[in-house]
């Protein structure tokens, strides 16, 4: 059972990311980031992380949420992301920072122990209304970083991007995004998604369509 982190609303889970730990990265095997969406309220729809053993009992080695809702009363987090950097030291959260009618930014904390998380840093960011990064992965791609992500601000339908970085600083530059092809049904749209990279290289994918 997950803890919910605002008891006095319902507890409604999105956006879930696991990462599976076979050398137990902070004393537990798996490790879920989420967002709180009580009643489609974006309010409380900020990024969350709880660790297990057996995924049955979970337990909140940091207080949560990990991080609070931005300021302005319109603006919200949402899409966390869950990834482990190249030598499985670090741990990484992304999540989507959404500021109406300014900017939208994918935000990078990170930890090595699960408890103690740095400050929230933004890796690109793009036009509220034009550019979005919604429902990002991030992956080592062997000398760097890719992002897909979707373009939930561009005409429908909504474009896949793909997002690499220049060098292997996760913090370092990024170039711009690109649409890669990934057609939908007609008359349906890629709404969110979640790829990972295997080992082989292969990037594999499930990808959640809607109406539109």
């Amino acid at each position: 059972v997950l803890p919910n982190v605002y008891p006095a609303e319902p507890l409604h889970v999105v956006h879930p990311s696991l990462v599976v730990s076979l050398e137990r990265f902070g004393g537990y095997r798996y490790w879920l980031a989420f967002t709180p969406y009580p009643s489609t309220q974006s309010a409380f729809e900020n990024p969350c992380v709880v660790a297990s053993n057996d995924l049955i009992n979970w337990v909140q080695p940091a207080p949560n949420p990990i991080t609070p809702q931005p300021a302005g009363g319109t603006n919200y987090n949402a899409d966390t992301h869950l990834f482990m950097s190249a030598d499985g030291a670090t741990m990484y959260l992304a999540y989507r920072e959404r500021v109406i009618g300014a900017q939208n930014r994918v935000m990078i904390r990170s930890t090595t122990d699960g408890r103690t998380w740095a400050e929230a840093r933004a890796i690109v960011g793009g036009t509220q209304g034009s550019q979005d990064f919604a429902s990002m992965s991030i992956w080592w791609n062997g000398t760097g970083w890719t992002m897909l992500s979707h373009n939930i601000d561009a005409s429908a339908p909504w474009p896949v991007q793909r997002t690499v970085s220049a060098t292997a600083d996760l913090f370092g530059a990024w170039g711009s995004p690109a649409a890669v092809t990934v057609a939908p049904l007609a008359g349906r749209a890629w709404w969110h998604s979640s790829f990972a990279r295997l080992a082989s290289g292969q990037v594999v994918g499930l990808l959640h369509r809607v109406e539109r």
